[in-house]
């Protein structure tokens, strides 16, 4: 499980403190917001030496001025250990864990053009009819799929995508074997 990994184990620990302050709700809404919109190359940036911790620090409370205490400080820390480059996963931990706890399941659908009103319908449909309300649809267009999709909702895996029969009709070609003997036979 995710509790074992560095940022499962930041993640678990900044939660637990958000709980005993009162602040869980606005701990996670912030890590959520930090996921949308940080900056990666802020962080990269803060994380190297030649800044300094000081520095680092400054420009974290000026960026994070609008989260909770709790968020702030913990961000202090991660300069303070050498573990700003954990950040990105601790917030995506955060919010992994606190769907757990709700019991919200993840959906993810991968799709290889924009999904119509029509087909999106039918799909909240039936993820209402299998999950009622717990569960959170996060969608995203990926043009390497050719036509179809991908789903992964927990463990579970579904491709329905060009690119997967693409690949499978592939590997059966170079895989068939080839008869010296009768590959030009019939052919003139």
């Amino acid at each position: 499980m995710a509790a074992g990994t560095v940022a499962g184990v930041y993640a678990t620990a900044l939660l637990e403190l958000a709980h005993e302050r009162g602040s869980y709700e606005a701990v996670v809404a912030g890590c959520r917001a930090l996921q949308a919109d940080f900056p990666a190359q802020a962080l990269a940036d803060l994380d190297d030496p030649r800044v300094g911790k000081a520095r680092a620090k400054d420009c974290l409370r000026g960026m994070l001025k609008d989260q909770p205490k709790e968020l702030v400080d913990f961000f202090q820390m991660l300069v303070d250990r050498d573990r700003l480059r954990d950040a990105r996963a601790i917030v995506e931990q955060v919010d992994d864990l606190d769907d757990a706890a709700k019991g919200v399941t993840e959906v993810y659908l991968h799709v290889a053009a924009s999904l119509g009103e029509r087909a999106r319908e039918r799909l909240e449909t039936s993820l209402k009819r299998r999950y009622g309300d717990k569960y959170e649809l996060l969608t995203s267009i990926d043009p390497e799929l050719v036509a179809g999709f991908t789903l992964r909702v927990g463990d579970r895996f579904i491709d329905a995508s060009s690119r997967r029969k693409f690949n499978e009709m592939r590997a059966a070609m170079l895989a068939a074997p080839l008869n010296d003997d009768q590959l030009w036979v019939g052919a003139a």
